[in-house]
């Protein structure tokens, strides 16, 4: 069964809302639409019950900074966990060039 399951719906100027990301589920297994603006994509997540290791597919849909930066906190929790042997696993981020750039240049 496929789920859509919205993790914000803000957008980036908003304080009491989270910035527009969702997770796409199905049988095999989490995509992740976004990322939002902060650290709150890892609580988020969390609170959905998915594993941060075992999200290895995220589309990030442009380089404004409430969809991208989400990406570095979830970066840095796998990077720790890399160093820590947990996790080995290659992520898949599908973007534009735009988005490329711009995310090489916030790492």
């Amino acid at each position: 069964m496929e789920q859509i399951i919205m993790l914000g719906a803000g957008h980036g100027g908003t304080l009491d809302l989270y910035n527009t990301c969702f997770d796409i589920r199905n049988d095999i297994g989490d995509f992740l639409v976004d990322t939002g603006g902060s650290i709150e994509i890892v609580r988020r997540l969390k609170n959905i019950n998915i594993d941060i290791k075992a999200l290895k597919h995220i589309f990030i849909s442009h380089s404004h900074t409430d969809h991208i930066l989400g990406l570095i906190w979830y970066f840095k929790r796998i990077g720790r966990l890399a160093v820590n042997g947990e996790m080995s696993e290659k992520i898949n981020i599908y973007c534009n060039d735009v988005v490329h750039t711009a995310i090489i240049r916030s790492i």
